[in-house]
Parts: structure tokens; C-alpha cells; sequence
């Protein structure tokens, strides 16, 4: 008798496994979703992406959902999976994202490292608000406190000071305007 309930489960066993790939055998591929991005005070297509960039200047859906929507060119639109905007208009709402980064990235690198340098945490943030942040022209002025890690969280006040130009497009380092011990205004 346990063989015949031995016989039955590798029976079992081996039914279920064929049923299981038969299943998965015609089961649907999973398909990459493509979001179009769209500038939500114009409604211009700003990124094709394979990923959600939605926020609150720009609004992103799945392409299939997208009918209705202006068509990009083929050149006009980045390629899917590639989240970087079609052009580097003062209306790039990526723009100031990229220039937080950029900014921040370089007053860490100005400053020997993250292992002796923070940032303020405004660095961190967005760019709506932020008391770091201010323009001139269409560029990216960054006003930057900074001091040794953990300076901001123990209330101390930070020991440097840099600012940087950042272009419009938020790409590149316009001009270090200053590096140093806090000025005061």
C-alpha cells in the first residue's frame, strides 16, 4: 500500500508540474510599460521614460493611454527608457531637480567628501521653496550652508559656505562664485 500511495504522489507530483509549465507556457509575456510626460501647466510632451516621473509639474502615463495627447517626432522625444527631456527649455520642469543634484553633488566634492563634508539639508529638498535656491536670469543660483557631518542636526552653525551657478538646463557648473568660511550679509 505505500508503494501504490508512493507511485500516486510522484503521479501527482509530476501531473502538477506539466500542468505548471503548460500554464506558464501560454501565459503572456510581461511587457515593458513606456510613460509619456507632459508639462502640466502646457500640456508638452517634456520626457518619454521607462519610468513614472510624475509630479507637481508633470503629469505621466502609460503611452497606450496617452492617445490624444500631442505626438512627439521621433527626434523630438527621448527613446523609451531614457528619462532625460527633449530639450533644455527654461521650462524644463526636470531642470531644477537636476540642478539640486549637480549643485549639491559639487559642493561635496569642493569640500573633500561626505566623510568630512554635509551639505544643509535644503540640499536634499525640492526646488519649490528651498532657501538655498534663488535665479538669476534663467540659471540656478545655490547659496549653500555646510559644515563636518552631523553639524545641522546638532544645531551648530555651519562652517562653510559655497555658492555655485548652476545653467538653466541644470546640466553644468556655471561658475563657483564662492567657497569658504560664511559670509555675512
Amino acid at each position: 500500500m505505500n508503494h501504490l500511495l508512493h507511485l500516486s504522489a510522484v503521479g501527482l507530483s509530476a501531473f502538477s508540474l506539466a500542468a505548471a509549465s503548460i500554464s506558464c507556457g501560454n501565459a503572456a509575456q510581461a511587457q515593458a510599460i513606456t510613460f509619456r510626460c507632459y508639462d502640466r501647466a502646457s500640456g508638452a510632451l517634456v520626457a518619454v521614460s521607462a519610468i513614472d516621473l510624475s509630479s507637481s509639474q508633470v503629469s505621466c502615463m502609460p503611452a497606450a493611454e496617452s492617445e490624444g495627447w500631442p505626438n512627439p517626432d521621433p527626434g523630438e522625444a527621448p527613446a523609451p527608457g531614457n528619462a532625460s527631456v527633449p530639450d533644455s527649455s527654461p521650462n524644463d520642469p526636470l531642470a531644477a531637480r537636476r540642478s539640486i543634484n549637480l549643485a549639491r553633488d559639487t559642493a561635496i566634492r569642493l569640500n573633500g567628501g561626505l566623510s568630512v563634508y554635509r551639505p544643509a539639508s535644503c540640499m536634499f529638498a525640492g526646488a519649490a521653496g528651498n532657501p538655498c535656491l534663488s535665479r538669476e536670469n534663467d540659471d540656478f543660483v545655490f547659496n549653500i550652508p555646510g559644515g563636518p557631518p552631523g553639524w545641522e542636526q546638532s544645531g551648530e552653525a555651519p562652517s562653510i559656505q559655497t555658492i555655485l551657478k548652476i545653467a538653466a538646463d541644470g546640466r553644468s557648473v556655471l561658475n563657483e562664485l564662492y567657497n569658504g568660511p560664511p559670509q555675512t550679509n
